[in-house]
């Protein structure tokens, strides 16, 4: 429930920057109030990956609030905590799959492989 809370909470003050009611939120990316009630509340997990797209186009996510949308939106998951970007980048090129398996046969961290792309 925590990371429920965690993502129903970042929507929350997301809207409230848009000034986005409830309703007119809910209406904007087509769900029922009462669904957008009891996710920003924390009691339901979090919608598809499309609906959280759409979410972050309406509320003018930029690129860290939209990262931090989908790595909120994973962790209220049962199943696949992989953030919906990341699974889309992954499954959408099978090079990157391999390079993932290499890093890790390599025994690479996330630490390390981030100095590798910085330098």
């Amino acid at each position: 429930m925590l990371d429920e809370m965690r993502f129903g909470e970042f929507i929350t003050a997301m809207r409230n920057r848009e000034k986005l009611t409830l309703r007119t939120f809910s209406e904007r990316i087509s769900l029922s109030a009462a669904y957008v009630s009891q996710m920003e509340s924390g009691k339901r997990p979090a919608p598809s990956q499309e609906m959280q797209r759409k979410m972050a186009e309406i509320l003018h996510l930029n690129e860290e609030e939209r990262d931090t949308l989908y790595d909120y939106a994973a962790r209220t998951k049962k199943k696949n905590r992989i953030p919906a970007d990341i699974a889309a980048y992954i499954e959408g090129d099978g090079e990157i799959l391999q390079f993932l398996r290499e890093a890790k046969r390599r025994g690479f961290t996330g630490k390390s492989l981030l100095e590798c792309i910085r330098r």
